[in-house]
């Protein structure tokens, strides 16, 4: 007979058990069996349901480990293996809390150095359901963050979890759940988003079949639209990536003038220069370090491809196992979208091994030659972007699963569209916290930090509607990440400050220390007829806030305004006589790449904002 019983991945082996709670331990087993389950002398007896779904509790039981738990079933039985108690963070929102290590490794390359057996690892891997709620978390296994498998864990997740073993000496596990380019009303349930007026119309037409029907369509049409641009480029039959080319008729282009918007039109574009190596690093391995473009490319040295990569976020960050002498490097750049180029600010190195780098953007003009026109690729719809269809398959399947807190890192998705997202947050907070069973777990979300490459969108009212949302339930807290970001790239690699500040604000909320848990929070903004001054009040200064370099803020209509501090707590701008800004708003930071100059006396930069002045 075919075995039937089984425990959700949740609680598999080499799992993290959250400490100190009652734990609901799910599986599958034949219907209407009875089900035990034992670990370290405590056990329950349970009936599995007409589906076969069991659950079991086992009570509260301290740090440590490891254990093995046992579950039999009639004539069947398992053994668990390599659990330890310990606390578990779930980790929410999109690319930014989704990126590996391995992403980070230019900035962190010792990162892996800091393995650690007992943090901990479980990814989501559900699809999408836009028409029902499934009750079985779907991804795994567990994995520890040390090894080949600490390249695939959240950097940030990485990152804090560290600081947890630091200073708590507690196994530490991380759900992932993070989904790259996923809004806010991805995870939302139907009924919420009905709730707060953010439901589409159209939502019970994305069916399982359609969904595929699309995606198999798209698959098809990319696979068309790329193979009649490699038949349309000159470049491919005619070997524009060898060495030997005489590319003297091609355009020049100086570094600094090759932007990411560089090239105009849907194609192929290729780019060639001559790279100098001095001899003492021949024989040596390196990584070209290409920056971001957009959108896709290949790359050849000495005509042969050394990396690819299909779409505009990822570094281009190629290994050479053998420098062997000075070399031709080319890029075939294939836009889809209208526009395309290498993006402006970023470096482009040859990186040794030794740590020096060598400044390609110092050897000369890149050699540009237009490859092929093609018209614009269709747009694809990315289904786990869209309202409903993770929440189903990927937050539902927590139902009853008890963690230590909540981070979260999402928004960019939505600063196309911010209006309301405070209101959509604070729900989305209070609906984690009933699928939790846990009215007051801790959940810490990041603001969004500096960035400036969407001209399009509105970084600066998402990032304050974000703050409107820390205000509204109890034990919610936000991060300020100003200062934090890359203005020229949407997935910053200082992932260990943000991981830093979700830890502080964790050991505040959750683990009792003393301090701050964010930056200067602003309270009020309110005008002093007498001294023509507009005030604003902060919360969380510690001992003071400090400024760390020119004071501004920006009443709209009047334009800058000096500030200076008053009183360790309280902001002070001097108003032109007769000028009566009452009903007006005041801003801090209002831009996509402000920089912070407000902090509290724990370093931690203040929130930007727009008040409006009493």
């Amino acid at each position: 007979m075919k075995k039937k019983l089984s425990v959700s991945p949740l609680f598999g082996n080499g799992a993290i058990l959250q400490r100190d709670r009652i734990l609901k331990i799910r599986g599958l087993s034949r219907a209407h069996a009875r089900v035990r389950i034992a670990v370290d002398g405590a056990s329950d007896t349970v009936e599995s349901d007409p589906s076969g779904r069991w659950e079991a509790c086992l009570p509260p039981h301290e740090a440590g480990g490891p254990f093995a738990m046992t579950v039999e079933s009639q004539d069947e039985s398992l053994t668990v293996e390599d659990l330890y108690y310990g606390d578990v963070w779930l980790l929410g929102g999109q690319s930014n809390m989704e990126l590996p290590v391995r992403r980070i490794l230019t900035r962190f390359p010792d990162a892996p150095a800091c393995g650690d057996s007992l943090i901990r690892y479980i990814k989501t891997d559900a699809g999408v359901d836009f028409l029902k709620r499934h009750r079985d978390f779907v991804g795994g296994p567990w994995r520890a963050a040390l090894k080949e498998d600490i390249y695939d864990v959240s950097a940030v997740g990485f990152f804090f979890a560290l600081d947890i073993r630091r200073e708590e000496g507690v196994p530490v596990g991380l759900i992932m759940t993070a989904l790259g380019g996923s809004s806010i009303n991805s995870w939302l349930s139907e009924q919420t988003l009905a709730r707060v007026a953010a439901l589409p119309p159209d939502l019970h037409e994305l069916d399982q079949e359609h969904i595929h029907r699309e995606e198999e369509a798209f698959a098809a049409d990319e696979h068309k639209y790329y193979s009649r641009l490699d038949s349309r480029d000159p470049g491919l039959s005619n070997g524009w990536e060898q060495p030997g080319l005489d590319d003297a008729s091609w355009e020049r282009i100086e570094p600094a003038d090759i932007s990411r918007f560089s090239f105009t039109g849907s194609g192929s574009v290729w780019l060639r220069r001559y790279v100098h190596v001095p001899r003492q690093f021949w024989g040596k391995k390196a990584q070209l370090r290409l920056g971001t473009m957009v959108d896709a490319d290949q790359t050849f040295v000495n005509g042969r491809q050394v990396g690819a990569v299909g779409y505009q976020y990822p570094p281009r960050n190629y290994s050479l196992e053998k420098l062997e002498g000075d070399f031709q490097l080319t890029i075939r750049l294939k836009m889809v979208h209208g526009q395309g180029g290498l993006t402006e600010g970023k470096r482009h190195v040859l990186a040794l091994s030794s740590g020096n780098l060598i400044d390609l953007d110092r050897q000369g003009p890149w050699a540009v030659r237009r490859g092929a026109d093609m018209p614009d690729l269709r747009a694809q719809t990315f289904f786990t972007h869209l309202p409903v269809g993770d929440f189903n398959t990927v937050i539902n399947p927590l139902s009853g699963y008890h963690v230590r807190g909540v981070l979260f890192y999402q928004g960019e998705a939505d600063t196309g569209n911010p209006e309301a997202y405070a209101r959509r947050m604070v729900a989305l907070i209070d609906e984690w916290r009933r699928i939790l069973d846990d009215s007051s777990v801790p959940f810490i979300f990041a603001q969004l930090p500096n960035y400036g490459l969407e001209h399009q969108r509105y970084w600066p009212m998402l990032r304050d509607e974000q703050r409107k949302a820390s205000e509204v339930l109890p034990n919610t807290m936000m991060i300020v990440t100003l200062g934090m970001g890359e203005d020229n790239d949407l997935h910053p690699l200082d992932k260990k400050s943000i991981a830093h500040s979700f830890a502080k604000a964790a050991g505040v909320m959750s683990y009792g220390k003393s301090g701050e848990p964010c930056g200067p929070m602003p309270l009020l903004a309110s005008w002093c007829a007498e001294k023509h001054t507009v005030r604003v009040s902060f919360a969380h200064v510690g001992e003071g806030l400090v400024q760390t370099g020119p004071l501004l803020m920006e009443v709209p209509g009047v334009g800058l305004i000096k500030a200076d501090i008053r009183d360790g707590s309280m902001v002070e701008c001097l108003v032109q006589d007769g000028f009566d800004p009452r009903g007006k708003t005041i801003r801090y930071a209002w831009s996509d790449t402000a920089k912070p100059v407000l902090y509290n006396s724990e370093n931690l930069p203040a929130s930007p904002f727009e008040l409006e002045i009493h």
